[in-house]
């Protein structure tokens, strides 16, 4: 028998899906249920995500509508997906990625993420800057990583060359932690076409 060593998990997560379906949209809803023993942080964390995901439900429904009922000869209903993936969970860190889905005719739909990294100690949502020490300039050293991952893509695959257009991270840029890796990411069309995909 082989005994590995892991971290242990700082949360259980559940899940509660939600279908929804009537003449206008079709959706499937997976929202996590962050489970731990500080239910003070706990109701705050599954709050914040709720709200987020049923939001974007509410909003979907009625673009919807309101599309529809303009274009009745129209049959295709929207579609308004959500699903979700731990992306790490031990060492004091919870980082869940949030997928929103959203279909409204056309060649494709459209993807977006959003991700919730908290410091379980306090129930503080991680911001970038919160991840390295005071009076870093740590938007230049991510740049930096990102700009030399580019190259390397380019050099092995020359198809790519042109394909990204990144000027640098945003302060507020969308991220998530695993392991004990930072990840930067990018929405459909915000560095690349289409075809790239959300870019990590």
């Amino acid at each position: 028998i082989k005994i590995v060593s892991t971290n242990d998990i700082v949360a259980n997560i559940d899940t509660q899906t939600i279908t929804k379906s009537d003449k206008y949209i079709n959706s499937i809803i997976n929202i996590p249920i962050v489970i731990t023993s500080n239910k003070e942080i706990e109701k705050y964390i599954n709050d914040i995500i709720r709200k987020d995901i049923m939001d974007f439900y509410k909003n979907s429904q009625e673009e919807a509508k309101k599309y529809l009922n303009n274009l009745p000869e129209l049959e295709n209903k929207f579609v308004a997906n959500v699903d979700f993936e731990v992306k790490k969970n031990s060492d004091n860190i919870l980082s869940i990625k949030v997928t929103y889905y959203r279909y409204s005719g056309g060649a494709h739909g459209y993807y977006e993420d959003t991700s919730y990294n908290i410091d379980m100690r306090n129930g503080k949502i991680l911001t970038l800057s919160d991840l390295f020490k005071e009076n870093l300039d740590y938007k230049k050293v991510i740049d930096d990583e990102i700009r030399r991952q580019i190259e390397k893509i380019v050099k092995n695959d020359k198809e790519y060359e042109g394909v990204y257009q990144f000027n640098g991270i945003k302060s507020n840029n969308k991220f998530y932690i695993q392991d004990d890796n930072l990840v930067i990411y990018f929405d459909l069309y915000e560095i690349a076409p289409y075809a790239a995909g959300q870019p990590e």
